[in-house]
């Protein structure tokens, strides 16, 4: 076992980014791609071998097998590459799918799928707010006393004292709702027309509240023959407008987001 690559000094990256390493071995490669690479190695990684991220330490953060042999492997393994073909394994849920199972994380594309630090960045994180309740108690005690003697006095000499006292407490809780944005939703969707589809879109609607940020949201565009994801486009900046709509289209789609 050996490094193939040590990751350069100084590079981060966005939740769900991409950096791409590249083989330019001209014995085993050199990589063709047309995506470029972010930086290059020069030994190629065996069809059936295995492969392991670590850190500076030599830990291991993520690890991926094609072999029951390999010394680096999660759960089940990937079937090995036998032919020489545009073809890739890459991560479900546009990366975000981790059950520690290489075999359930992972799908087979052709063509190869390769993304860089310059490609989308593709998000799965499009939490929705809840509300918060915040139960606020408040003592309120009310003591009403009330001393009343009244002595009558009559030829008998009869005295009638009467003490009255009423004491009452009162807690009442407060309760404080924060309420939640309103929810945006898909409401209708265009995705095929007669010959080219110049006129495809994707309408939100916020439930007619009007004027919602969209501060957060992101559209996610999934390609269903192979569950990747294609096209991000990240709602940031953007309101709906004062009647509750937001509309995303192509070029045929008057006052469409593109």
């Amino acid at each position: 076992m050996s490094a193939r690559i040590t990751i350069s000094t100084g590079v981060t990256l966005p939740p769900y980014g991409h950096y791409l390493m590249t083989n330019n071995s001209t014995t085993s490669g050199p990589y063709s791609g047309v995506v470029a690479g972010d930086q290059v190695y020069g030994t190629g990684i065996a069809d059936n071998g295995g492969m392991a991220l670590k850190d500076a330490g030599g830990n291991i953060i993520d690890q991926v097998g094609m072999a029951s042999t390999s010394a680096y492997k999660e759960g089940a393994i990937l079937t090995p590459m036998s032919a020489n073909a545009d073809q890739s394994y890459q991560r479900k849920q546009g990366g975000a799918a981790d059950s520690g199972d290489n075999a359930a994380d992972f799908a087979l594309v052709t063509p190869s799928n390769p993304q860089n630090s310059a490609s989308a960045v593709t998000s799965l994180n499009c939490a929705t707010p809840t509300p918060t309740v915040t139960p606020t108690p408040t003592e309120t005690p009310t003591s009403t006393p009330t001393n009343t003697a009244t002595p009558t006095s009559t030829p008998t000499n009869t005295a009638t004292p009467t003490a009255t006292a009423t004491a009452t407490s009162t807690s009442t809780p407060t309760v404080v709702v924060t309420p939640a944005p309103p929810n945006v939703y898909i409401n209708e969707v265009d995705a095929d027309q007669t010959g080219t589809d110049t006129a495809e879109f994707i309408e939100l609607f916020d439930g007619g509240t009007g004027n919602v940020s969209l501060n957060g949201y992101v559209l996610v565009l999934f390609n269903g023959s192979n569950d990747q994801a294609y096209r991000v486009i990240d709602l940031t900046g953007m309101t709906t407008n004062s009647s509750g709509f937001f509309v995303v289209g192509n070029s045929g789609v008057k006052a469409a987001q593109r």
